[in-house]
């Protein structure tokens, strides 16, 4: 007689939270946008954990068939995604169209994130508009970056930090080309994908 499989077979592999972690290695507080250095268009606040980017779709309650309602497209949840990954290490938020489009409505425009690395805070600001002007520090908040009075400079430190604590030593290696930072940014294409339901 042939025997039935399992339904649901034990795993082969058990993953376990750390329980003297109080809050996972890596999480992003907020996301900001500005219309130029220190003036909010729009502030995030995000939670330790899953976050999930919805918008409403306002054609719901008379989804009969043919009827001309609208719907939650348009509403930017792609581009918070793509603003949160650029404020995270990617090279660009969006293809050159959109970019131009952006930088023309917002000239003096910054994306900035507060990122939480093994417990300690780090702010990110990058340009969205014509300057090119990108800060990140360790122990710091928006609002002390916001200003953009110091010197522009890079978020290598940021991408490093993020390897280093976050990677083995050598995992690179595995990973197919050269890139710098490359084991975080394909993990971070990973963590952070644009799926739509």
């Amino acid at each position: 007689m042939a025997q039935q499989g399992e339904l649901f077979p034990s795993p082969e592999v058990v993953v376990a939270v750390d329980s003297t972690r109080g809050e996972p290695r890596l999480w992003v507080h907020r996301l900001v946008i500005y219309e130029k250095p220190g003036e909010i268009i729009r502030e995030v606040h995000l939670r330790r954990g899953l976050n999930i980017i919805w918008s409403p779709d306002p054609g719901a309650g008379m989804a009969n068939l043919g009827s001309n309602a609208g719907s939650g497209h348009g509403a930017g949840k792609t581009l918070f995604c793509r603003l949160l990954r650029y404020c995270l290490g990617e090279d660009s938020f969006s293809n050159d169209e959109l970019r131009r489009s952006i930088a023309e409505q917002l000239p003096a425009g910054l994306v900035g994130a507060e990122i939480v690395i093994d417990g300690k805070q780090w702010a990110v600001i990058r340009p969205i508009g014509l300057t090119r002007k990108h800060v990140a520090r360790e122990g710091a908040s928006l609002e002390d970056l916001a200003p953009m009075k110091e010197p522009g400079g890079s978020i290598e430190p940021f991408l490093e930090t993020l390897g280093s604590h976050l990677f083995p030593a050598g995992i690179e290696g595995y990973l197919p080309g050269k890139h710098e930072h490359a084991a975080w940014l394909f993990a971070l294409a990973w963590l952070s994908r644009e799926d739509h339901v």
